[in-house]
């Protein structure tokens, strides 16, 4: 009875005039914990004690009429009596009522509306609700224990624009520089000076068109997620494998899950929040996920990591430029033994005599020149050479610890007599069996082309010349490939990528680009150094390697790279690649 009497004393009085009578006078909401001072006002006990040790310390003022509210200054602020119990009565029935539905203000409020916001019982929410299109639809009411938390959070916190610091006043504004609402008094206070303030009508529609645009961006960012998963799926399975860790695959798939759930996340709270948020709450959720968004949208995919590593954007580099314009300089390579022959201090006795006209020691040869061929001792090896290019000019010496090649080359040089027949020379050549005859072998070749030493001579050297150019390219092309692995291999999302297959790549360009430039050399001591039948003889034995190394094409690691990069991009370029901007 009491209680329905203090409703009935409640019900005289408007809603307006009530939460005038119920709000505390300093922070003007309604009161938390009332504690009434000795003249008779009513404040939160946290305003009041507020008050009290910031401004009014032993001294305590009513922050109203001013007048002392302690008999004596020694009292303590936690001994404040609380408010007369008519007072907290009718705070007690304000709550309760809050639970009630906001139509028929009886019946408790089992759902809530995500149209109009008002919490309704089981009668009155099939009841027209003003906010639904249709003149006659009924509330969209729902328990509050059926909605998703974020919704219902969004619902709740839409019926009422109050200011956070102010909750008697509500927002009216939005200050971009300082990223955030304010109502009238905040504007006075807190942004005195900022020339961005803009309606929160404004910033909302404004936000509206923005996070229209979120939501397609958000979606096409799924759209890659699963086409990078889908192509990720593909490469496990595919013979691309080799070039991908298939273990970071697996991961990276996973990420791509993650990445799919999070972006239905965004854009399932992103349409809530336009269909069912206030002005305020648009603008409030706006700004909470604004960084939650930005991540999300700006997330690299894997797969465009990847091809970064192994197709970066092309640059030519001097290797390249030299295998499309090689110069003459590269083409006739100085021989790099001419320039250590004279300083090297290396000998080997042959146990010879010196076959210098000069000489008159008995010391034994172990040096022999380049020119005239001459087995040569340790004092005449700087003595004239005959065989000399200019008057006057020494000895070229060369020792085999110096170059075992070059060295080989000229000692055979020496003599063109035939294996088989050592007091013959060599002088044709058996096209059919490719081997250097002398005139008594050249009887075993009777029914064979056979054409002399001299003009097969010639012949081989168009050939070598040839072959010293294709070598030389080659060696280059090799150096592009080293090059290329090397900056894949220095990326940092190599860890992406099999390593063993680039350095087996490695190891095979490097094994290979030995071996052609131990051909070319070859080539090039020969057509500078060996006699006619040397020429012949030894190209013969190295044709076929060298045919070998020229079919060997050094590009093709480049190509199957590439061929993998265009695999990811060709897979991904049939679906949608929107450019996204946060």
């Amino acid at each position: 009875m009491p209680q329905q009497r203090q409703m009935s004393l409640t019900s005289n009085f408007s809603d307006t005039q009530m939460d005038d009578i119920l709000k505390c006078g300093i922070c003007h909401s309604e009161f938390l914990d009332p504690r009434q001072l000795k003249c008779g006002h009513v404040f939160c006990f946290k305003c009041i004690k507020t008050d009290y040790e910031t401004r009014d310390r032993n001294n305590g003022k009513c922050p109203i009429c001013r007048t002392d509210y302690w008999p004596s200054p020694s009292r303590a602020i936690d001994s404040l009596p609380q408010c007369p119990l008519p007072l907290r009565h009718i705070l007690s029935i304000r709550r309760s009522r809050k639970n009630c539905c906001e139509y028929c203000q009886d019946t408790p409020a089992l759902y809530i509306c995500i149209r109009c916001r008002l919490w309704l019982c089981n009668d009155c929410r099939s009841k027209t609700c003003i906010q639904r299109r249709q003149s006659s639809g009924t509330h969209e009411a729902f328990p509050q224990h059926d909605l998703e938390p974020d919704l219902l959070d969004i619902v709740v916190r839409s019926r009422g624009d109050s200011c956070a610091e102010h909750q008697h006043l509500d927002v009216k504004w939005y200050c971009s520089q300082c990223s955030r609402l304010a109502c009238s008094l905040c504007k006075i206070n807190s942004h005195v000076g900022h020339v961005s303030l803009v309606s929160v009508e404004t910033k909302a529609q404004e936000v509206r068109v923005h996070l229209q645009t979120i939501i397609s961006s958000l979606k096409a960012k799924q759209c890659e997620h699963k086409d990078n998963k889908a192509t990720l799926t593909e490469l496990i399975s595919s013979c691309c494998k080799v070039f991908v860790d298939v273990k970071h695959c697996y991961t990276s798939i996973d990420h791509c899950n993650v990445g799919i759930e999070e972006c239905e996340k965004l854009i399932l709270s992103i349409s809530k929040l336009l269909d069912n948020g206030s002005l305020k709450v648009i603008v409030e959720n706006y700004l909470n996920l604004k960084e939650r968004i930005s991540t999300e949208l700006h997330k690299r995919l894997v797969l465009d990591r990847v091809r970064e590593v192994i197709l970066p954007k092309p640059v030519p580099t001097e290797q390249e430029d030299e295998i499309a314009n090689p110069d003459e300089e590269h083409q006739t390579e100085k021989n790099p033994c001419e320039s250590t022959w004279e300083n090297t201090d290396i000998s080997i006795a042959n146990g010879d005599a010196c076959e210098s006209l000069q000489c008159k020691c008995d010391d034994v040869t172990c040096w022999i020149c380049l020119h005239c061929r001459k087995r040569l001792c340790g004092s005449c090896k700087a003595s004239s050479c005959e065989a000399g290019r200019q008057r006057d000019a020494k000895h070229t010496p060369l020792n085999a610890d110096i170059d075992p090649t070059l060295y080989d080359i000229v000692v055979r040089s020496r003599s063109s007599s035939c294996n088989t027949h050592p007091t013959y020379n060599i002088e044709s050549f058996c096209c059919k069996c490719h081997v250097p005859v002398c005139n008594l072998c050249s009887y075993r070749h009777g029914h064979h082309t056979v054409v002399s030493i001299a003009e097969r001579s010639r012949s081989c050297r168009r050939i070598m010349e040839e072959k010293l150019k294709q070598l030389n390219t080659k060696i280059q092309e090799y150096s592009v490939t080293l090059d290329r692995v090397s900056k894949i291999k220095r990326n940092c999302h190599f860890h992406m990528l099999n390593s063993e297959y680039f350095d087996n790549i490695s190891r095979e360009c490097a094994s290979r680009s030995r071996t052609c430039d131990d051909l070319n050399k070859v080539l090039h001591l020969l057509l500078k150094y060996a006699s006619k039948s040397v020429i012949v003889e030894i190209f013969c034995t190295k044709e076929s390697k060298i045919e070998q190394e020229l079919q060997y094409t050094p590009s093709d690691h480049l190509s199957e790279i590439k061929r993998m990069a265009n695999f990811l991009s060709e897979t991904l370029s049939d679906k949608t690649t929107t450019t996204i901007t946060s």
